[in-house]
């Protein structure tokens, strides 16, 4: 019996709902900020408003970039505490066979994707649309990219229902 994603996600408890929610607001504020740097260079002077809402946004981008950095940790944590078929499931999704997958590439990405926006601590960082954009696109990619693994890695092998044969 085939597993769905959306059920191995949802299997994950409460714990696991709300990083899979927090992903979901992070990866949609780096998308909204790339709308919102590219029509901020288009506008010249942009109002006032509108810079405040893209720095507001960029806040809500490093609280999330936070909050996933938890998630990370509390992931790898799991996995090293758990039984050996947690860790092997763990890491082999990591060292898998897959021809664009490769523990350095996902971690790279994902360590950047969630490091970036820590610039946004200065105002100077906020306040520049070319920053932004950048940070944004970076982010961006990272987060779908995570996506996209998360979804190829939860092939039925990796389930643990699926190793008794």
């Amino acid at each position: 019996m085939e597993t769905s994603t959306v059920t191995a996600l949802f299997a994950l408890g409460e714990i696991g709902r709300i990083f899979f929610g927090i992903g979901y607001i992070f990866g949609l504020t780096s998308t909204l900020l790339i709308i919102g740097s590219i029509i901020g260079m288009c506008l010249r002077p942009a109002p006032q408003a509108y810079n405040r809402t893209i720095e507001i946004m960029t806040i809500i981008l490093v609280i999330g970039s936070v909050l996933i950095t938890s998630a990370y940790v509390a992931e790898i944590a799991i996995a090293y505490t758990s039984n050996r078929y947690g860790f092997f499931t763990f890491i082999h999704a990591r060292y898998g066979n897959y021809p664009f997958n490769g523990f350095a590439l996902i971690y790279w990405l994902s360590v950047f994707s969630i490091s970036a926006p820590q610039v946004f601590w200065w105002g100077r960082f906020r306040r520049s649309y070319l920053a932004v954009l950048l940070i944004a696109l970076t982010t961006s990619f990272g987060i779908w990219y995570e996506r996209l693994v998360v979804f190829i890695t939860s092939h039925p092998d990796f389930v643990p229902s699926s190793w008794q044969q």
